[in-house]
């Protein structure tokens, strides 16, 4: 349901994952805000694992803000 093929390589949208997972948890749709940036495209702003390919790497932190 969420796995598209771009060029030789399978994708999956996880803003369409995490989405239908809120719906499902009751969560109204007009509270669900989706950005478009591009994390690997916008190297000045956003560090990227896959773009940077980092030989070192301790951890990692992720967050939802819930407003």
């Amino acid at each position: 349901e969420f796995r598209s093929k771009e060029s030789e390589r399978m994708t999956i949208d996880l803003s369409a994952v995490v989405k239908k997972q809120l719906l499902a948890q009751g969560i109204a749709a007009d509270k669900i805000v989706t950005s478009a940036e591009c994390t690997y495209c916008q190297a000045e702003k956003y560090y990227s694992y896959r773009r940077d390919k980092p030989e070192n790497v301790q951890s990692m932190i992720a967050y939802v803000g819930l407003m």
